[in-house]
């Protein structure tokens, strides 16, 4: 028999992107760009991200290729 699960990590999940996209489904790409450094520096996990070993180097943005 199963255990009763109490919580749900899919509905989380769906539920984390539902408002990920109402808040940014508007923004440019700048903006777009803007909103996810600034919750990777202020969210939840912030300090472990400052203290990988990629983050010592600094974040050159990439240049798209055109077609």
């Amino acid at each position: 028999m199963k255990p009763h699960k109490t919580f749900d990590c899919i509905e989380m999940k769906r539920k984390i992107q539902e408002k990920i996209y109402e808040d940014t489904k508007n923004f440019s790409r700048e903006e777009l760009i803007a909103y996810f450094r600034h919750h990777a520096q202020t969210g939840p996990f912030a300090q472990l991200w400052k203290k990988s070993p990629k983050q010592k180097r600094p974040m050159i943005p990439r240049q798209r290729q055109k077609s």
